[in-house]
């Protein structure tokens, strides 16, 4: 049985020495590449160490954004917070200046603290002359000055 596989091997052989054979592993690659050894390249420890401190790096970044952006998330949620208790208070206080600045309370007031009376009768409106007014006032500029 190992007498064929020798010949194979040698019929193979004979084919490629006179040229004949035109497909093949080894075809269209020149002489010099088949008999080369593969050569794996190998990574420098450095060049790992820096690939792993550059990943490093980004991982801690990305990670110190996401725990800041959640500080900004919380301290804007609380900022908003106040703004609607601060908008809340201000509709309140709105509520009571227009219940204070009532014509009601405003009699209610003027009657308890300062004693005052509100008028039963309208008012009268006086008219003044002033002809009148000028004459009384040369009366008594000329008892001044006679």
């Amino acid at each position: 049985m190992r007498t064929p596989q020798i010949r194979r091997e040698e019929s193979n052989s004979s084919r490629r020495a006179s040229g004949s054979e035109v497909t093949g592993p080894g075809f269209m690659t020149p002489p010099s590449a088949r008999n080369r050894k593969t050569v794996q390249r190998r990574i420098s420890a450095s060049k790992v160490f820096l690939i792993l401190f550059i990943a490093a790096i980004a991982i801690v970044s990305y990670v110190g954004n996401v725990i800041t952006i959640d500080i900004l998330m919380s301290d804007i949620s609380k900022l908003e917070a106040k703004y609607q208790r601060i908008q809340t208070d201000q509709e309140i206080l709105r509520a009571q200046i227009n219940k204070m600045s009532g014509l009601e309370q405003i009699q209610q007031k003027a009657e308890q603290e300062l004693n005052l009376k509100s008028l039963r009768d309208a008012p009268v409106w006086i008219s003044v002359d002033h002809d009148r007014i000028k004459n009384l006032e040369k009366a008594m500029q000329e008892k001044k000055d006679g």
